[in-house]
């Protein structure tokens, strides 16, 4: 499915930035509007500091903490010995899962992109920590794509596509979705923590 995933979009859906289909648009101009964060992100063995610049090259002190503040992992940064200064270690080894997510959401937030793709990204996060990243994402006028499993993001979302073993098995608004999972499962599997 993925290798047919381009050819797909051609056939079936229409991608606009600032009302240009993205075919037509300069793909080292496109994915400088873009930033995008995995399951597993990666990062690089040298200081949160340089790991989180790397979003936004030449970006001040004062801007790479309010990109970690808005990815509330500010407050655990300053916990560490030398702050923005310590070394995550190679891949990010020495923070755990929950820590290198939002570190990689920080450097993602840093300039503020247009698109933002989350894929998985707040797998290793907590409840309190996905909320407020919900809020942070909902702020400003960027586009943000979520492919996740975790039903409470869903919420916030404008349009919702459910992907079920490669195909497209359901889509609309969040609210019809919500209400389409409650009447479709039993009440604890829609709770706070519920996965699809």
């Amino acid at each position: 499915m993925f290798c047919y995933f381009p050819f797909l979009l051609l056939l079936f859906i229409q991608i606009l930035i600032g009302g240009i289909d993205i075919y037509k648009l300069n793909l080292r101009w496109l994915r400088s509007q873009m930033r995008t964060v995995l399951q597993e992100p990666t990062l690089f063995d040298t200081t949160i500091k340089e790991n989180i610049e790397f979003g936004k090259i030449g970006s001040s002190k004062d801007e790479v903490t309010t990109s970690a503040k808005k990815a509330n992992i500010h407050d655990a940064i300053n916990e560490l010995p030398n702050s923005y200064n310590s070394s995550v270690g190679e891949h990010g080894g020495l923070l755990s899962g929950g820590q290198k997510q939002r570190v990689a959401i920080a450097r993602a937030l840093l300039g503020n992109p247009p698109l933002l793709l989350l894929d998985e990204a707040t797998s290793a996060l907590d409840v309190e920590n996905e909320a407020l990243l919900e809020e942070t994402i909902s702020e400003g006028s960027k586009t943000v794509l979520i492919v996740t499993h975790r039903l409470p993001l869903v919420r916030s979302a404008h349009l919702v596509v459910h992907v079920e073993d490669g195909t497209v098995g359901w889509f609309g608004t969040s609210e019809e979705y919500m209400e389409l999972k409650s009447f479709n499962e039993k009440p604890e599997e829609v709770g706070e923590s519920s996965q699809w």
